[in-house]
């Protein structure tokens, strides 16, 4: 890890655990990971901030975008390029996806689940978790 992030100080305790985390957003990114992380590490602020989405584009010699209708699997044989090598990335904002807390703010509640009100019910001692 440190050959890979030489510009990082990862004795530091927390710059080592953003580091693991950014690892595993990148590894486990599509596999429900990276919200469990943010719970189990009270990320607030990462909850707060709106998602945005990526366009890729990809880019011949020249650095000129290639039409999407033209496939890249099989090599690029207008390039001479086995796999295409150079890409551009647009950021776009999300406008048909909104979160309830991007409007009113993290409720520290949501760290933690319900319990169905069923098994608080049943009278065994069970409490709700905070906020619930």
């Amino acid at each position: 890890m440190e050959e890979c992030n030489p510009d990082k100080d990862l004795s530091s305790k927390d710059v080592l655990l953003n580091e693991i985390l950014r690892e595993r957003a990148c590894e486990l990114g599509m596999e429900d990971a990276r919200f469990f992380d943010m719970i189990r590490y009270k990320m607030k602020t990462r909850f707060e901030t709106p998602l945005h989405g990526l366009h890729i584009y990809r880019l011949n010699a020249n650095g000129e975008r290639i039409l999407t209708s033209c496939p890249w699997f099989g090599g690029d044989k207008a390039n001479g390029v086995a796999q295409p090598t150079h890409f551009e990335y647009e950021k776009f904002s999300l406008t048909n996806v909104e979160r309830y807390w991007w409007k009113n703010g993290f409720d520290p509640k949501w760290y933690l689940s319900p319990f169905p009100q069923a098994e608080v019910n049943k009278g065994y001692g069970l409490e709700q978790n905070p906020g619930w």
